[in-house]
Parts: C-alpha cells; sequence; structure tokens
C-alpha cells in the first residue's frame, strides 16, 4: 500500500472512531431515570429533547433544558441525578420538567404544550 493510500485509510478510520464517540449518553440515562419512575418519554426523548428544533444537525446548539442536563453531567457522576431538573421550568411556561414529561411534551420548548 502507498503513502496516500495509507493516509487515507488512517483518515477514514479515524473518522469512523470519532463518528461512534459522537453518540450521545444523556438520552439513554434519562429515559432510564425517568422509566425507574414510570415515566415514559419514548415518545419524546429524541434530539429536539436537548438541542433547539429547526438547526441543521452539525450545529444544533442545546435548548434551556438541554443546557440543564448538560450542567448535571457535569458534575462528573457516573449516576446523575436528574431529579434536581423535576421541579425547574426551563422553558418558563409555568410548568416544570416533570410535569412536562408526564403530559408527553418537551421540557426545553414553551411551544410543545
Amino acid at each position: 500500500m502507498n503513502n496516500f493510500a495509507s493516509l487515507c485509510l488512517a483518515t477514514l478510520m479515524g473518522f469512523s472512531s470519532v463518528t461512534a464517540l459522537a453518540v450521545p449518553l444523556a438520552p439513554g440515562k434519562i429515559s432510564r431515570h425517568y422509566e425507574d419512575r414510570g415515566i415514559d418519554i419514548s415518545e419524546i426523548a429524541k434530539c429536539s429533547l436537548c438541542h433547539v428544533a429547526n438547526v441543521p444537525i452539525f450545529n444544533r446548539s442545546r435548548n434551556v433544558f438541554g443546557q440543564q442536563v448538560e450542567a448535571e453531567l457535569n458534575i462528573k457522576d457516573p449516576d446523575p441525578d436528574f431529579s434536581v431538573l423535576d421541579d425547574l421550568d426551563a422553558d418558563e411556561d409555568e410548568v416544570t420538567n416533570l410535569d412536562e414529561f408526564i403530559a408527553g411534551t418537551l421540557p426545553g420548548d414553551p411551544d410543545s404544550n
């Protein structure tokens, strides 16, 4: 194999490993947290749960709820306590994050009620 082919192969392998690492852990942890409490959020546990919708996928910034989740994950606890987010109202629509999950609406989107 020539040097150019080796470089291309190494580059592709590098990109594929970066892509594999880009899979977020938070959605699974949040889903399990609420499932353990008897709340099914499978219908809303998508990218828009924590990210601003209608933004290109490569440039999605976090909505307010996503920022709250990120802050809890940054505590570096391998098993974060997402219950600290329950009584907050991320989107300031006068409905707590927990009540939004129970209703099946997005806690970071005031238009989802």
